[in-house]
């Protein structure tokens, strides 16, 4: 969980930096799915966070149990103790995520550019600010992650 979050209080300084500039930021993942994710595996520090984080519009991408397992059935890597201890903790991690506002967004039978639309219609007041190029056609725009050769 530290871990996690000294990933994330890094990544805030860049995102700070994006949204004074008026660049709207994507984060996958940010402190409240952080902290409710190990509180629900068992972690019990007493986290207190800053005031002056930016508060973000949060979605919680869903779909039906069935998709879920045939998603996850697709996937080309073996799941890890965490992806195991997470399916364990589906249900108290569903409850807890239901702790905080969040758009669900259920995903059963759509397809990416389709939840994008959705996230949309329901942000009218900051479809403006919406980056409408295609994936891939920026470079920082879902830029690849730099690793270590050696």
């Amino acid at each position: 969980m530290c871990l996690f979050l000294s990933a994330l209080f890094t990544a805030t300084d860049q995102i700070v930096r994006y949204l004074d500039a008026g660049i709207p930021v994507v984060v996958e993942s940010y402190f409240a799915r952080c902290l409710t994710t190990h509180r629900a595996f068992g972690a019990r520090l007493g986290i207190a966070l800053p005031s002056d984080l930016p508060e973000p519009v949060t979605y919680q991408l869903t779909c039906a149990p069935n998709e879920r397992l045939r998603r996850l059935a697709q996937r080309d890597s073996a799941m890890t103790k965490w992806d195991i201890l997470a399916e364990q903790s589906a249900q108290s991690l569903t409850e807890a995520t239901d702790t905080w506002t969040t758009h669900h967004i259920d995903t059963t039978a759509t397809n990416p550019a389709d939840v994008v639309r959705t996230i949309l219609s329901l942000n009218t007041s900051e479809a403006e600010y919406a980056y409408h190029q295609p994936l891939g056609a920026d470079p920082d725009v879902l830029s690849t992650v730099r690793t270590r050769t050696e």
